[in-house]
């Protein structure tokens, strides 16, 4: 049994709760591990709280998630880069344990963020049984691995090798395979009380082509499907700890359609709808009246399609497989079913 410290450094406000923490957390659980989370989110001072925290305990390895590498908001265009490497410093001054990154903004360009930061090793990609394996192998290191004791075949282990930096490919896993998600790790009643919302995945990966978008690049090209059963189950969780308004963390929930549906039908059928509201992506397309309803059925207070253009042209430039008339459509769907919702638009 390894002893692993999970860090949240994302301040910013309003506060989101990582998921990505809760659900490594679980995972590394089942695998036997012990789990610590430093959540800075709250902190007042960040450098008091990393001393203080290690002072009292120390891992046998760290997990430190990078959600974003940029606030990507023109008006500031702040690089959030340094600021994770001035804390990860300070985390390597006060323990001994490996530094591994991991999160969305990671698998973005991970060989470059690991360079930046000065970390000890990156996962790109899926971080559930990686990091359980990692924790595994830092616990009681197998004949196979280097002398530093980490696997240098672990899939998407990103680790410097001889003054250069490597990568390996990541590996997608089945979503049906993993525990189930008691949500118990966060303070999830203080981040939905001080950010108004929570969070829940259904799926992961995405098969568009649109060519600004970084989803495909740490989710993989595939779609993944979690059980409907079990995304009910993991709001059930949430619910009683009293949050009751989330947030689909799916790049585009319609996608594909018939899961969409599936979901929405397991949300009726568990007598989840009317208990809590809910929003989420979606593509403009594949879109139907059928799905219309259950949305609504389902609890979902309002949608925003990444709509992105109204121009034909300029969709196709951006890889998109829609047209004008399937906004259109997918908009008078909406308003005969009173269902709210908003289209973005990039300039």
């Amino acid at each position: 049994m390894a002893k692993v410290t999970l860090i949240n450094p994302n301040r910013m406000k309003p506060a989101v709760a990582p998921i990505a923490l809760d659900y490594i957390a679980e995972s590394l659980h089942a695998a036997g591990h012990e789990v610590g989370i430093l959540d800075l989110c709250f902190s007042e001072d960040w450098a008091a709280d990393v001393d203080a925290y290690f002072a009292a305990d120390q891992p046998d390895l760290i997990g430190y998630t990078i959600r974003n590498t940029d606030d990507c908001y023109f008006a500031s265009r702040d690089f959030f880069i340094p600021y994770h490497k001035e804390i990860i410093d300070r985390v390597k001054s006060r323990t001994d344990a490996p530094v591994m990154l991991g999160g969305a903004g990671l698998s973005v360009a991970p060989e470059a963020v690991l360079g930046f930061t000065g970390a000890d090793y990156a996962i790109a990609g899926d971080g559930e049984w990686a990091i359980a394996r990692l924790a595994d192998v830092v616990a009681v290191p197998p004949p196979s691995t280097d002398g530093d004791g980490v696997a240098r075949d672990l899939p998407g282990l990103v680790y410097r090798e001889g003054g250069v930096i490597r990568s390996n490919p990541p590996a997608w896993m089945d979503l049906a395979d993993l525990p189930i998600r008691s949500r118990r790790w966060l303070d999830n009643r203080r981040y939905f009380r001080e950010g108004g919302q929570g969070n829940v995945e259904t799926k992961r990966g995405c098969n568009q082509h649109c060519i600004y978008c970084a989803d495909p690049a740490g989710k993989g090209t595939h779609l993944r499907l979690r059980p409907p059963e079990a995304v009910a189950g993991e709001i059930r969780n949430l619910l009683a700890q009293g949050v009751d308004v989330l947030h689909l963390c799916d790049s585009e929930f319609n996608l594909p359609l018939q899961h969409a549906k599936s979901v929405c039908r397991a949300f009726i059928e568990s007598g989840l709808a009317g208990r809590w509201r809910w929003w989420g992506y979606l593509s403009p397309t594949p879109f139907d009246d059928e799905l219309a309803g259950l949305l609504v059925r389902a609890g979902c207070a309002g949608v925003n399609f990444g709509t992105d253009s109204g121009d034909p042209t300029m969709l196709r430039r951006l890889g998109r497989q829609y047209g004008p008339d399937d906004i259109r459509e997918t908009a008078r769907l909406c308003r005969a079913h009173g269902l709210t919702f908003m289209c973005d638009l990039l300039l």
